[in-house]
């Protein structure tokens, strides 16, 4: 996971209004919130993902953001909203939106793409890092 968030930092885009990167008490009070459990409900690589690389711009995704700002798009408990409006409730955490699919983790770390079009999992990586590495950075940036 270092070596993925690494080289994603390094494409961090200059954009107008950057995100910022939240702590861990914005994470475990929207946790909380959501009534959550870090490590049981929000797998840890999504936690060091949001910790340390979630204030990242690169390319054309726009993955979780736990600090509400000006988009609704990437906001976590809209992205849950999403899901569940899909059908996807209690499968995992939200990742990213794109053009209406949804890519998520499971809670044993696998990322999936969700299209909405077929009404299934399209896609799978391995974990989160792999997700970042050869979806986000190769296909997507």
């Amino acid at each position: 996971m270092d070596y993925a968030v690494s080289q994603l930092r390094k494409r961090d885009e200059d954009v107008p209004v950057h995100a910022k990167l939240p702590v861990k008490e914005d994470l475990e009070k929207l946790a909380k919130e959501l009534e959550l459990e870090l490590g049981r409900d929000i797998p840890l690589d999504y936690v060091r993902y949001l910790l340390t690389a979630s204030d990242v711009s690169f390319g054309v995704l726009e993955p979780v953001q736990i600090l509400y700002e000006k988009s609704r798009q990437d906001y976590l408990p809209c992205l849950l909203e999403d899901m569940e409006s899909l059908g996807l409730g209690g499968k995992g955490m939200p990742v990213c939106s794109d053009n209406g699919d949804i890519y998520y983790m499971a809670k044993d770390g696998k990322v999936f793409l969700y299209s909405a079009d077929d009404s299934r999992d399209v896609d799978q990586w391995d974990n989160l890092a792999d997700w970042i590495l050869n979806e986000w950075i190769l296909n997507k940036g």
